[in-house]
């Protein structure tokens, strides 16, 4: 069956940058945010994707904050074809073409998209942002698996239990490199809270990987929405040392 498949663009200053400086722990809020939020161990795309059929209805979504309440990552809403700049959620309506019954439904459902985030929270530099932005005395250990989090998923897309997203989750995601044996998630968790959701996967680490690989490429789905994203290793390197 083929995947539609939403990669988001490797362009912009995330893999110019230096980001072995300013040294850890000297590091400013903005620094902080980018390590989170647009760096390459964390990357924004946008995923569109399409709501099975539902009756309108507008109710404003908020983003998700780290533990401490200063808001970080940021995770942007849900943006809807013919909406308002508020981006309130949902608000299908005009100039979508095809389909409109005149009650915010189409034939195939109302089509839209989400503004998520595909994070290496495993990796040194995104563990040393968060203790900073979580005010933590220490840095949190390195696990024994790698840990992905994907943020911004919208609670709506999840129904009213996030056990059937873990379980697909659980079954499509994975992580590849070229000439190596895809791996798989070994557990999939999304916690029920928050007007967006954000799952952590955990993989197996790959023995003996190193930057001149090429990328490693994460895919999954949650829900309707498919996701896959690109992550060059060599701008992966952090200290001297591959950080995943």
């Amino acid at each position: 069956m083929q995947r539609r498949l939403f990669l988001a663009s490797l362009a912009g200053v995330a893999f110019g940058k230096n980001w072995d400086k300013p040294e850890y722990p000297n590091w400013t809020r903005e620094f902080v945010d980018e390590m989170l939020t647009d760096s390459p161990w964390a990357r924004p795309l946008t995923a569109p994707f399409a709501l099975p059929n539902v009756a309108p209805f507008a109710a404003s979504f908020s983003q998700i904050g780290l533990p401490g309440g200063i808001g970080l990552p940021r995770i942007p809403g849900v943006g809807w074809p013919g909406g308002s700049g508020d981006r309130r959620f949902p608000v299908p309506g005009g100039g979508n073409g095809g389909g409109s019954r005149g009650d915010g439904r189409t034939g195939g459902g109302v089509k839209t998209e989400a503004y998520l985030t595909v994070r290496w929270s495993s990796a040194l530099p995104v563990r040393q942002a968060l203790a900073l932005a979580e005010r933590a005395s220490e840095v949190a250990a390195p696990p024994r698996e790698y840990l992905i989090h994907l943020a911004g998923i919208p609670t709506v897309v999840a129904g009213e239990s996030t056990a059937p997203m873990e379980k697909l989750l659980l079954k499509t995601a994975a992580l590849s490199v070229k000439g190596r044996r895809t791996v798989y998630a070994s557990s999939a968790d999304v916690p029920e809270h928050g007007t967006h959701l954000m799952a952590a996967v955990r993989f197996p680490r790959m023995e003996g990987l190193e930057a001149s690989e090429g990328a490693v490429e994460f895919f999954a789905e949650a829900g309707p929405i498919k996701v896959l994203q690109r992550f060059p290793l060599k701008a992966m390197v952090y200290r001297g040392n591959l950080e995943l």
